[in-house]
């Protein structure tokens, strides 16, 4: 396919980077900052703009990759086009774009980071389509680069969205916790990767509340109480702590009572 991106961040470059990889040609790069277009435009033989005046959208596929709050400013400005125009954002129903003929979403279902590559056979591609035919096009579109490919409506999308907060945003939040944490005790945030791969590697092969450990899945009262007790010094640590604290033992009383 051939295909104009507009984003020049995070999920533009990963996900530019892997659709060149497997054959696909990117012919623009449009961003708000010049230099941004041309630092992803160069790395994969394509042009760059920073005007969607200049933007030539006679391609094949529209791939609107920037913030979810610049989505709708983006779609306004975009020329007409008969191309596929698709966002790639898990909150953003798809109606947003309706002003194109053919129109879409392809949710790649991974966090990014422009300094770490990402093998994209392994990201979920998660479609949805203005009509039959778009929303088949799209799913071929996403089986050739990916092996996990699905059809999931705006709401299904942005519940997976919300969980994917609580799974990943939310979690790597408590590593930075941890890291802080031992870091005041002159500990390295190494020692916790064992247990961290360990933690997710479980949840590949048991549910979830399955997986639970801790003092707070088996009622271990006085440790919670030693661990509060540190966390005095910081009553917003010492609140998220019990939260959590709370939840995990209403969560593993309500398990042994089934």
């Amino acid at each position: 396919m051939r295909i104009v991106f507009v984003g020049s961040g995070n999920v533009a470059t990963c996900l530019a980077h892997a659709f060149v990889a497997e054959g696909h040609i990117i012919t623009q790069v449009y961003s708000l900052t010049i230099d941004n277009a041309q630092l992803l435009a160069e790395s994969i033989r394509a042009s760059a703009v920073d005007d969607f005046m200049l933007l030539n959208c006679d391609v094949d596929l529209v791939v609107i990759a920037v913030k979810d709050d610049a989505i709708a400013d983006v779609v306004g400005k975009l020329p007409e086009t008969s191309a596929m125009v698709v966002h790639t954002a898990g909150s953003i129903d798809v109606a947003v774009l309706s002003r194109f003929v053919n129109y879409g979403v392809l949710y790649p279902f991974q966090t990014f980071t422009k300094t770490k590559s990402v093998n994209i056979l392994e990201v979920p591609l998660l479609v949805e389509g203005s009509s039959a035919v778009v929303e088949q096009s799209l799913l071929l579109f996403a089986e050739t680069i990916s092996n996990t490919t699905l059809v999931v409506s705006s709401s299904q999308r942005q519940q997976l969205h919300l969980a994917a907060v609580f799974a990943c945003n939310f979690v790597n939040h408590l590593y930075v916790i941890a890291h802080d944490l031992l870091k005041e005790s002159d500990l390295p945030f190494t020692l916790l990767l064992p247990l961290i791969g360990e933690t997710a590697h479980k949840v590949e092969q048991v549910e979830p509340r399955l997986a639970q450990t801790g003092p707070a899945s088996r009622d271990d009262i006085k440790t919670i109480e030693v661990h509060k007790k540190r966390l005095s010094v910081n009553p917003e640590l010492k609140s998220i702590y019990e939260l959590l604290t709370n939840r995990i033992l209403k969560t593993a009383q309500t398990f042994s009572e089934k």
